[in-house]
């Protein structure tokens, strides 16, 4: 059981054990899909978009140098409309169950062959939270997260369903007790959820034949690019206020933009003490800029301490910092 007050901040290798890409590997599918065929996007004409449109966006995303779609699309307002559609079509198919639960010993084996090894975080980090209800109802756990896809909370939502013999209302109460907060907004809501967004069930590419159309529609209008409204974004200000009371905050999988780092930590929080994670994946460079807007942990003599170069799940049962062993 998590005790004290922890907020997980997670970054697109958060997500990336459980098959969706990273962030330049998603610009880079998004860039595939305008070279393909008209039927590839189909969907995209039919809301409203034109060929040329499309591959507008296609040439201008190859020949700019920025490292994800969401950086394009702030520089470039006249594509967010379709930019965040087609981030909804290229995500929505990655977002199976058969990542996170079915098939355990195949899922694993697959994962070893392409990701090097099992990285299987979500099952550690819901075995943490407890072993009876009344324990799940204690914890002290937010997540901030910076991805768009709802695997962790439908992980959790299942995880819990098949663990206990809850009635749905008492299932939602305690999925109530683990916080997560999409800062750049997300895929739509989960049938439990609260909230004006659209409910977008798991897996619901799979079942939208036909209807692929409206259901790229209803989760893009989810999703937020900072170019239309950067300085007042209600789920940023939550989050500050949620890492200003925690007693510990850990960055998971997380790539460090110092865009976003700085939109999440303004001056006051910064600084703040207790921040770990993990650095898996940045040079030296990086690390040097991170500590340069003033990142304490990434000072020199610091880093190995704080945040170490190793994956989520090395971090979180091999760390004294994590505060999850």
């Amino acid at each position: 059981m998590i005790t004290e007050k922890t907020v997980l901040v997670l970054g697109a290798g958060a997500s990336h054990a459980y098959g969706f890409p990273l962030g330049i590997e998603l610009k880079d599918l998004i860039y595939a899909i305008t070279q393909r065929p008209i039927e590839a996007y189909a969907p995209l004409i039919e809301l409203g978009h034109t060929v040329d449109e499309i591959r507008n966006l296609g040439r201008a995303l190859a020949r700019s140098p920025v490292y994800s779609i969401d950086a394009f699309l702030e520089r470039r307002a006249e594509f967010i409309e379709l930019g965040k559609k087609i981030i909804a079509m290229t995500l929505l198919p990655y977002e199976h169950s058969v990542h996170l639960f079915e098939n355990p010993i195949a899922v694993r084996s697959s994962r070893n062959k392409e990701f090097g090894s099992v990285e299987d975080w979500y099952q550690y980090l819901f075995n943490q939270l407890g072993g009876t209800l009344p324990e799940l109802r204690q914890n002290q756990l937010v997540v901030i997260t910076f991805n768009y896809d709802r695997s962790l909370e439908y992980y959790l939502y299942e995880a819990i369903r098949n663990s206990f013999n809850l009635d749905e209302q008492s299932l939602r109460d305690v999925m109530k007790v683990v916080q997560v907060i999409h800062v750049y907004g997300s895929l739509g809501r989960l049938h439990w959820q609260n909230g004006d967004a659209c409910v977008i069930p798991y897996e619901a590419w799979n079942s939208s034949q036909g209807l692929k159309a409206r259901l790229i529609d209803d989760a893009a209008s989810s999703i937020k690019i900072l170019h239309e409204n950067p300085h007042n974004v209600p789920e940023l200000k939550i989050a500050q206020e949620y890492i200003k009371s925690a007693a510990k905050v850990l960055f998971l999988g997380f790539g460090f933009n110092t865009t976003n780092l700085k939109r999440l930590l303004p001056c006051e929080l910064i600084k703040r003490p207790n921040m770990y994670g993990t650095d898996l994946g940045l040079n030296v460079h990086q690390k040097r800029e991170i500590h340069k807007i003033g990142m304490d942990g990434f000072r020199p003599d610091a880093i190995e301490y704080c945040f170490p170069n190793m994956k989520i799940l090395d971090f979180l049962t091999q760390s004294p910092n994590s505060g999850l062993l």
